[in-house]
């Protein structure tokens, strides 16, 4: 895949920043990011966009944050949902 080009073909210890800010500079602020075993993801990497998007999702905004489930544990045990 592209990102693993754009990461020097390692697969560890990748500059995931510089690999971001590579696609950022070449596709712009929003992009279609297809990942192994994770799929497609669609980055935005600009705030005032981001803000957009995230205002107008509704109450409770589905993300990256809710694959991620030791997050979701602490919020759902916090009752911060």
């Amino acid at each position: 895949p592209d990102y693993l080009r754009r990461a020097g073909y390692k697969t560890s210890d990748i500059d995931s920043v510089a690999v971001q800010r590579g696609y950022y500079r070449d596709f712009g602020s929003i992009y279609r990011l297809s990942l192994p075993r994770l799929g497609d993801h669609i980055v935005v990497g600009d705030p005032r966009e981001y803000l957009q998007i995230f205002q107008n999702e509704g109450r409770y905004p589905v993300g990256s944050s809710t694959l991620a489930w030791p997050f979701m544990e602490y919020h759902t045990k916090a009752k911060n949902h």
